[in-house]
């Protein structure tokens, strides 16, 4: 990762530094490549830091293991019964067949001990695989990422600055401009860009824009999904698709900061 004049090269630059972005950078970095990960708060984890981590994987070791005889294709018909086949298929189906493979990566290149979920047959799935990483919430998981993006000799990490444009050249994404008033920050780097910077469901105005039916309710997620990634693609020609779709629970509306386990509402708790 050359510096000149305030200006870094790499082979690829991620856009966020949560569970996404972070895994990314490792496997790419983990292949060779000289990775820049930008990340306009200064702590590592994005909006993951405060979720349930549960991974919902169909035929991986850990099932085998179990006695549970299951493939990702048991998991691809169970979501497409759960959601009435409101989702992409062929997307649906690449997530599916990677998670045998997942499942591998998590314990052998991050070292986390994975689990079967106690009662991990729920909200639609016909067979026990969510799987748990070792520790309450993303904890674990966020630990492990951080230390193996921190210690990566390939990897170089921007924390505390905001992409603030996507640069371009003949049609192609060719680099990112930062917004940092450190004069020993970098102002562009180059490089091919993966946007993993979060979805927009902290931005009203947005939300209102691309699903009108969900404008009054209040959002119940990371107060930073504000929607930077979305605004920054569609200012070089990049179009959304399937913003629109969601799925409303009863977390989303629920009145106080008191915690509501899903099993509750899957079992038809009001």
């Amino acid at each position: 990762m050359s510096t000149k004049d305030r200006h870094e090269v790499a082979d690829l630059v991620v856009i966020g530094a949560s569970v996404g972005g972070m895994v990314a950078a490792i496997d790419a970095a983990d292949q060779g490549a000289r990775v820049v990960i930008v990340e306009r708060e200064k702590e590592l984890g994005g909006s993951a830091a405060g979720s349930p981590e549960h991974v919902a994987i169909g035929g991986s070791w850990v099932q085998h293991a179990a006695g549970v005889e299951d493939d990702p294709a048991g998991l691809v018909y169970d979501l497409e019964a759960e959601t009435l086949h409101h989702l992409h298929r062929a997307r649906t189906v690449a997530i599916a067949e990677a998670g045998p493979s997942l499942a591998r990566w998590l314990t052998e290149r991050l070292g986390l001990s994975i689990e079967l979920a106690p009662g991990s047959s729920y909200r639609g799935h016909s067979k026990p695989r969510l799987h748990t990483l070792g520790g309450p919430g993303a904890a674990a998981l966020l630990e492990a990422l951080t230390t193996a993006v921190s210690k990566h000799h390939r990897i170089r990490v921007l924390p505390g600055i905001a992409a603030s444009r996507l640069e371009t050249a003949d049609g192609a994404v060719v680099g990112v401009e930062l917004a940092s008033k450190r004069r020993s920050d970098p102002t562009t780097v180059e490089g091919p860009v993966l946007l993993a910077c979060g979805g927009h469901a902290a931005d009203a105005e947005l939300v209102a824009a691309e699903a009108p039916d969900l404008a009054d309710l209040p959002a119940r997620g990371a107060t930073t999904a504000t929607g930077d990634g979305l605004r920054m693609a569609r200012a070089v020609g990049a179009h959304g698709e399937a913003l629109a779709e969601h799925v409303v629970t009863g977390l989303m509306a629920f009145p106080s900061e008191r915690p509501l386990d899903p099993v509750l509402i899957s079992r038809g708790a009001i």
